[in-house]
């Protein structure tokens, strides 16, 4: 990720303690993923930038550890939702966008054509936004849990592609990496009731120097390209599927090149 300190999609050049942020570019859109480390939250400067909503609803939450993920969560989304808008010529800081949550608990910027996708596990906490498609992220951090739930959301033609994309990556790996994938894909389908895990299969893919690109189609024929990638210690996938009437429909042949030891 690029050092927070010296990019400038932070207004102010001085960033949180612990944060990144990254643009993005899939499928011709531009997104911004937020990173915070929950290790490192300062809670009460997050908590000072919360709106009226946003303080109702964190009163609510009793123990520690969901408070900061929470937090964490919060903040994440929106500084990701001030880069997205200074990337979009705006200067509007993302202190001022109050992050509502929605009928089924998904987050919902109080702003006009603004999507953001919230994601935590273990120290992470992170968020993607965009402007005018859905977005989504996950994030998992590898636990021995992938495997022992693995028929919720494993197909057999899914883990022989990711044999073939990943023949050099620990099966825990492969798992987090499908897991995340379904679970972007699901956020940024939205509308209720979500598609089953087992209702969004990974149809392709190709490898990339530092990540895969997995093309995601599900029950009702959305499809999408997700940007999936490894980290020491967990896995992360972001997705966008546009609006009604621009969906991504585009097929591209699977290519397998071997360059998983590349670093």
């Amino acid at each position: 990720m690029i050092p927070p300190a010296s990019h400038p999609l932070f207004p102010t050049g001085t960033p949180p303690a612990g944060l990144t942020l990254t643009p993005v570019a899939l499928t011709g859109r531009q997104l911004v993923l937020a990173v915070c480390r929950l290790s490192l939250l300062d809670e009460a400067a997050v908590t000072r930038r919360l709106g009226d909503e946003e303080r109702q609803r964190l009163a609510g939450l009793r123990h520690a550890r969901r408070r900061r993920e929470w937090l964490g969560g919060r903040l994440a989304a929106k500084e990701a939702l001030a880069g997205i808008l200074l990337l979009a010529g705006g200067i509007r800081h993302g202190a001022d966008i109050e992050i509502r949550t929605g009928r089924h608990g998904e987050p919902q910027p109080a702003a006009p054509a603004l999507f953001v996708s919230i994601s935590h596990s273990g120290d992470y906490a992170a968020a993607l936004a965009s402007r005018q498609c859905r977005c989504g992220l996950d994030l998992q951090v590898l636990t021995p849990s992938l495997e022992a739930v693995r028929s919720r959301y494993c197909g057999a033609n899914e883990l022989r592609l990711l044999a073939r994309l990943g023949r050099h990556l620990p099966p825990l790996a492969r798992l987090g990496i499908l897991w995340t994938t379904k679970e972007a894909h699901r956020k940024a389908a939205g509308g209720w009731p979500l598609p089953s895990l087992t209702a969004i299969r990974v149809v392709g893919g190709s490898l990339k120097a530092r990540h895969l690109e997995l093309h995601v189609c599900d029950d009702a024929e959305r499809s999408a390209l997700t940007r999936a990638w490894l980290t020491d210690d967990a896995a992360w996938a972001v997705t966008c599927i546009s609006l009604p009437g621009t969906a991504f429909r585009r097929t591209v042949r699977p290519a397998f090149p071997d360059l998983l030891s590349q670093k």
